[in-house]
């Protein structure tokens, strides 16, 4: 099917090679090749492992491994069913109603004070008054939390610092120069400038250990460059940093 409108849920007990479970199902209007579908949340319940190559379920219980085996034959027969009975049918869409429209909240953009009309973030729109007004505070009370621009200079070290751990017994590689596309050249100077300007990175004197520019492209078209070294741990640091930043 094309498309598919629930009905509703019903909890229906299945059994299983003598397991007996309380399953959810979601109730569909329409031909259906099955009776029922057994989906993630039954095989997860179970601790099924299934492997559609055998045509094999097995799955722990009390005393050992049980195990279901599929029939190719009547698969293929279920199969060729389902093909002859949907030739020539038109899946038309379900027009949307109330019970299916998307349940996303539409946002609405808040400026927090007059004088800086630009700084704005988004609430839904369906929040209750009081709700909304307790958000706006806590934004407003914890505004020098948030950066406006990408011009970070400095974190102090106590809250933050990563460091990179690297033995002092191995001799650092110098890597060999690789070229670089003349539009991807010009915003790696002008992304190199701007860094410098505002203190977030300097110069160095020495050529014995140094790392090509990565430049990887965005969704919008535009560039960023990555670090050229890994930072596996970068996601922690940056929990850590903004826990600091509310724990009071």
């Amino acid at each position: 099917m094309a498309s598919v409108t629930t009905r509703g849920e019903i909890p229906l007990p299945t059994n299983v090679k003598g397991v007996m479970k309380m399953t959810l199902f979601e109730v569909v209007d329409g031909d259906m090749g099955y009776n029922m579908i057994l989906g993630r949340p039954w095989l997860h319940e179970m601790k099924v492992v299934p492997s559609t190559y055998h045509q094999l379920l097995k799955f722990p219980i009390s005393k050992g491994i049980k195990q279901i085996r599929g029939d190719q034959t009547e698969a293929r027969e279920m199969n060729t069913i389902l093909v002859s009975s949907n030739k020539g049918k038109e899946h038309a869409v379900p027009e949307e109603t109330d019970a299916t429209k998307s349940t996303a909240e539409e946002l609405e953009q808040v400026a927090l004070f007059e004088k800086f009309l630009e700084r704005k973030f988004h609430l839904g729109t369906g929040l209750h008054p009081e709700l909304r007004s307790g958000f706006i505070e806590f934004l407003k009370f914890n505004v020098n939390c948030f950066s406006w621009s990408h011009a970070v200079t400095s974190i102090p070290p106590e809250v933050a610092m990563h460091k990179l751990s690297l033995d002092p017994s191995i001799p650092p590689v110098r890597q060999k120069k690789c070229p670089i596309a003349e539009v991807r050249n010009k915003f790696v100077k002008e992304e190199v400038t701007r860094l410098i300007d505002i203190g977030s990175i300097r110069e160095v004197k020495y050529p014995d250990w140094l790392a090509n520019v990565v430049v990887v492209p965005k969704k919008n078209n535009k560039f960023r460059i990555v670090m050229p070294f890994g930072l596996k741990n970068a996601g922690a640091i940056y929990q850590r940093l903004v826990s600091k930043m509310f724990e009071k």
